[in-house]
């Protein structure tokens, strides 16, 4: 299994606000209209994330919303064999579909991504309204509360393929923790799975 450099610059912009309508950050459904397998994945991963919470059904969300982000690589073979040996997750340099995808191998290889709950202040926008009339509100957003190096270090990625260095996985993990705190993992998940269609569709 060969390297793939990672590039931290090669991540979704995590600004914008928390939006209440599910739907794709782009129309990927027109424009991935000949990667139905793909886009079914896609919009099941996103619909799992969003019931994503704290309680007994949490765990199984999330696991459920990561496995359907990493299908999106196999229904690929489906859709279009060709394309799918060089958009692969693994070559992909972007930091948080690959950590994505080993959150997922995690939770069915190694253990199982617990979640709990952070409280953020959410400020709702309206068309017409000024930035500094918005009124705000406190939530509770799920995030996976046992992300660690030593965790991580536990996958075959680490130990058997060498795919990621101490360094890279260090600041790989930093970036996710950081990012989940700041929005919460099913925002963060949401913006994965569209990276990951940006990146399908930008080698059509």
């Amino acid at each position: 299994m060969s390297k793939v450099e990672l590039d931290f610059d090669n991540v979704p912009l995590l600004e914008g606000g928390i939006p209440i309508l599910l739907k794709f950050d782009q129309n990927y459904d027109i424009t991935l209209t000949k990667f139905p397998k793909v886009l079914e994945r896609a919009w099941s991963s996103l619909e799992f994330s969003v019931n994503i919470n704290e309680s007994n059904k949490g765990e199984s969300l999330l696991r459920a919303s990561l496995s359907e982000f990493v299908s999106i690589e196999e229904s690929l073979k489906i859709d279009n064999p060709k394309m799918y040996k060089n958009s692969k997750i693994n070559q992909s340099t972007s930091p948080l579909l690959r950590m994505m995808k080993e959150l997922r191998n995690y939770d069915m290889h190694i253990g199982t991504n617990s979640v709990s709950s952070i409280n953020l202040e959410v400020g709702f926008v309206g068309r017409d309204e000024e930035i500094e009339n918005v009124k705000t509100y406190n939530f509770d957003f799920p995030i996976i509360s046992n992300l660690t190096v030593d965790e991580f270090k536990k996958l075959d990625c680490y130990k058997k393929y060498s795919l990621y260095s101490i360094e890279e996985i260090t600041k790989m993990v930093s970036y996710f923790e950081e990012a989940q705190r700041a929005f919460g993992v099913s925002y963060l998940i949401r913006k994965g799975v569209n990276h990951y269609l940006y990146e399908i569709q930008s080698k059509m």
